[in-house]
């Protein structure tokens, strides 16, 4: 998963299963409207079925049937959403956010997707949270997080998500956290990160959530990575990727999580992957995409967090 992009889910082999990561849209040259599967059991990368509309900025959550990719700028800020059916590639219209927002995050269980933060046209920071229901389209409002921040990272389990990282009201970067417990639909306060960094992804199982790369405070890009234990709340240095870059895609399994594209320290769009296997904290080089893109959101077919 991602925060959003706004100008936005190791040819070591082996890994998560027969499951993939889906990552859509983003921008290189153009926005993109082209999706790219990553099987995390042979690295291999293929062509998916394109969104309707080339958009970059999304949020976006889903299970093992469905992603739901959602707001994002299309060129302008939008409230509709995609909804992608794995088996067959079919891509559909979803259910309306009730708000048009770009650069927000998602995370959900088996059963419901929450879309928080962003930014409203004409860039004002979001508080607010929207409940997709997959089975139905439905959209509600959920509860708001108490910080408002866009360009945020989100990664949880079947019980709770994390959101953390991004920019604030202010426009600088962040490193704190809240989470949100999908019983109750409550928020609190969570353990900052230990870097604030703007733009970052994350992927994680149902105990960890892995937060990586992104953009510091000085606006240096990062290739640090974080990880956050959902149960005890701590907050522990991770393994880094190999390579500095912002605005990356991530997506995962119950053992691997992808981390693809992204912008690199040249300002340049870039199609490299890193496989990190939760075991052990190993990060690998993984396959390239086809398409160099920034800023790409990731959702995978076989979940890690339930």
């Amino acid at each position: 998963m991602f925060g959003a992009d706004l100008g936005v889910q190791v040819a070591a082999g082996g890994g998560g299963g027969a499951g993939f990561a889906l990552f859509a849209g983003g921008f290189a040259a153009v926005r993109l409207d082209s999706t790219e599967k990553y099987t995390y059991s042979t690295d291999a990368v293929a062509g998916g079925t394109s969104l309707p509309a080339a958009r970059n900025g999304m949020g976006v959550a889903g299970n093992s049937t469905v992603g739901v990719f959602a707001g994002g700028l299309a060129p302008t800020v939008v409230a509709t959403t995609v909804k992608y059916t794995y088996a067959g590639d079919a891509v559909t219209t979803g259910g309306a956010l009730g708000t048009a927002r770009s650069a927000l995050a998602g995370a959900g269980t088996s059963t419901l997707g929450v879309f928080v933060g962003g930014q409203i046209s004409g860039g004002a920071a979001q508080t607010l949270a929207e409940i997709y229901t997959y089975a139905g389209d439905s959209v509600v409002s959920g509860t708001s997080l108490t910080t408002a921040r866009y360009s945020l990272a989100a990664a949880g389990n079947s019980t709770v998500a994390v959101f953390g990282a991004g920019f604030n009201s202010s426009n600088a970067a962040i490193a704190t956290t809240e989470r949100y417990t999908y019983s109750g639909n409550t928020v609190a306060a969570g353990t900052s990160l230990s870097t604030a960094r703007s733009n970052a992804s994350a992927a994680g199982t149902a105990s960890v959530g892995i937060f990586a790369a992104g953009r510091d405070s000085s606006a240096v890009d990062l290739a640090t990575a974080e990880k956050y234990t959902y149960a005890s709340n701590t907050v522990a240095a991770a393994t880094s990727l190999g390579t500095a870059r912002t605005f990356t895609g991530a997506a995962g399994d119950s053992a691997v999580g992808i981390f693809a594209g992204g912008l690199s320290s040249a300002e340049t769009a870039m199609t490299a992957t890193d496989k990190y296997t939760y075991t052990g904290d190993v990060r690998a080089t993984g396959s390239n995409l086809a398409t160099g893109r920034r800023g790409a959101v990731g959702v995978s077919s076989t979940p890690g967090g339930f």
